[in-house]
């Protein structure tokens, strides 16, 4: 397979397509009033020879194919279901309208990174400028090419019958800086894709927002470091629903804040030079990173004020919120200092966001008490306005692991000395994973991702714990899969049967079949990752999580084993 990779790379005409043609001094034909109406400053004047100076420096990689492609029907071949398909053996049932099918994201499968106007996110700009950043010789430029290839994309899912699709918009294809002016081609990317999936029967689940920040934002004023955020991205959302409210009704505002507010932290250090990721003078990671969610939870709420006050009068009732990531963690043991450091985990990391949203309007007690003046202050407004800000709480619910409190100096475990020493390298967490059990058991089967295991008991625990905790009216789990191990280094044929993948889909599966009948939790659906391979963020195409395998050096899809189960075991069971 790394041959392939290989090839694939050298075929690539290196270069940038051609975009369409406007004067240097041309504005975006819209104005700033028809879009936005509570961006604080004037519309600044952007220019194609601005555009350019984003992308200055990067050799961008374009594919062969640089038109849309039409749709073909499958060929039967491709729908045989593979030998050994394993069977259903519970008598439980979901409910007919329980909503299930996969996800993707755009900035891991489209490519095309700079056609029709769009303008860089951080994520083209590091991969470019940070040596090694992204494994191996496949980036986003290219990724899946899904921006040409999506209607066949689209039909390979309604030709097997996955119901759902959940997608994600780029913010730099419609607005290239960030603010100011909309990128029609951008938008009508989308309007494109969306009608073509309901002439295909599939429903649309549409995220606003995953990790790819435009560039233009980094650079004017940090991006979530900033309050300014909150404007700008209300000025974007308010755009796709207006331009999308008619057929989207699922609808993400921000992915696993959780994460990219932890990116906030490591970088500019870890390589990513503040030349290329700037913060604005913040030097302190925790304090980049607590800016960042808090900031965040602004952006979301007056998203959902938007969507509520504006959108929804005018295209009918939907449905919103965030996703949530978070590891399930319980206590290693039953000791004390176990018990504690579990639940400093949980707070840290679920409650962060889960109290101000579900619970209090603000954050856990906790994290106030230890923070101090590292956590920003609501005021009560805004305190309000966050409160209540969902309709269902999403967590993408991939693995667990227990925890224990961290060592020491002197090497031996003590969480109450973390918790008191804001040195200590543990802190403010104060929490240690172990992925080994008593017994000397590895908590689940191990991914190819080290961070991910196959532990069905702990994702239910999960589900039950946070629905008891934020007391949401409904759960839904917009992600959760599986990266078999060295799928990149077989041959096609051997990569497409993933039993490791369909192990771990039988447990979560059936763990969903508990959740709903056995413990009566109001889940309303289930995503799986992803729709086919992508790029995986730093670790490229190594690391494959894809119903479907991508032959990166053809752009050729192919069904995996497990397609056929997932489809298999919701058609079975909600029936």
């Amino acid at each position: 397979m790394l041959l392939s990779i290989v090839t694939a790379f050298c075929l690539l005409s290196v270069g940038v397509r051609a975009t369409p043609s406007f004067s240097n001094h041309t504005n975006f034909n819209f104005t700033h009033k028809e879009i936005v109406k509570d961006v604080e400053e004037a519309t600044p004047t952007y220019t194609q020879s601005l555009l350019s100076q984003l992308w200055s420096g990067m050799t961008i990689q374009t594919a062969a194919v640089r038109t849309v492609v039409d749709a073909t029907p499958l060929p039967k071949e491709e729908l045989i279901e593979p030998p050994n398909l394993p069977s259903f053996e519970s008598t439980k049932k979901l409910p007919k309208d329980f909503i299930w099918g996969w996800s993707a994201t755009g900035p891991q499968i489209e490519g095309a990174v700079k056609a029709d106007n769009r303008g860089p996110s951080v994520w083209d700009t590091i991969s470019h400028k940070v040596e090694g950043f992204i494994q191996g010789p496949v980036n986003l430029d290219v990724a899946a090419n899904h921006y040409y290839l999506y209607k066949q994309d689209i039909m390979r899912m309604a030709t097997l019958g996955i119901p759902y699709y959940s997608l994600s918009i780029s913010w730099s294809r419609i607005f290239p800086f960030g603010n100011g002016t909309v990128n029609q081609a951008g938008l009508d990317f989308y309007k494109s894709l969306i009608d073509f999936m309901a002439g295909n029967n599939i429903q649309p689940i549409v995220t606003l927002y995953h990790w790819d920040i435009p560039q233009a934002l980094q650079n004017s004023y940090g991006g979530f470091l900033s309050d300014r955020i909150v404007a700008d991205f209300g000025n974007y959302v308010r755009t796709v629903f207006n331009a999308l409210g008619h057929r989207v009704k699922i609808w993400i505002t921000l992915n696993e804040p959780q994460i990219f507010c932890g990116q906030y932290k490591s970088w500019p250090e870890n390589g990513v030079p503040d030349s290329v990721f700037p913060v604005h003078g913040v030097s302190n990671g925790l304090e980049r990173k607590y800016r960042c969610g808090h900031n965040a939870l602004l952006a979301h709420a007056n998203a959902v004020k938007i969507f509520r006050e504006e959108i929804e009068p005018k295209f009918g009732k939907g449905k919103i919120s965030f996703a949530n990531s978070w590891d399930f963690t319980p206590p290693l043991t039953s000791s004390r200092e176990d018990r504690d450091a579990s639940k400093r985990s949980l707070e840290f990391n679920a409650a962060w966001f889960g109290y101000p949203v579900y619970v209090t309007g603000d954050y856990p007690v906790s994290m106030r008490q230890s923070l101090g003046n590292l956590l920003p202050q609501f005021t009560s407004e805004q305190r309000k306005m966050i409160k209540g800000s969902t309709d269902f709480y999403a967590w993408d619910a991939y693995t667990g692991y227990p925890v224990t409190g961290p060592k020491n100096e002197d090497g031996y475990y003590d969480y109450y000395d973390c918790v008191r020493n804001r040195d200590h390298p543990a802190w403010p967490e104060c929490s240690e994973p172990s992925m080994v059990v008593p017994g000397g058991w590895l908590v689940g089967n191990e991914a190819q991702d080290e961070w991910l295991h196959d532990t069905p008991d702990l994702f239910r625990q999960g589900v039950v714990w946070s629905w008891k905790t934020f007391k949401p009216s409904a759960y839904f789990i917009p992600e959760f899969g599986f990266s078999d191990w060295g799928e990149s280094n077989k041959t096609i044929a051997q990569a497409r049967i993933d039993n490791e993948r369909i192990s771990y889909l039988q447990g979560y599966l059936n763990a969903i079949l508990e959740l709903v009948n056995s413990d009566k939790i109001n889940l309303i659906g289930v995503m799986g990752w992803s729709m086919m391979d992508n790029v995986e963020w730093q670790e490229g195409v190594y690391s494959r999580f894809g119903f479907q395998y991508v032959d990166f050096w053809s752009l050729r899809r192919y069904f995996k084993k497990s397609a056929f189960y997932f489809r298999n075991f919701f058609k079975h069971y909600t029936s």
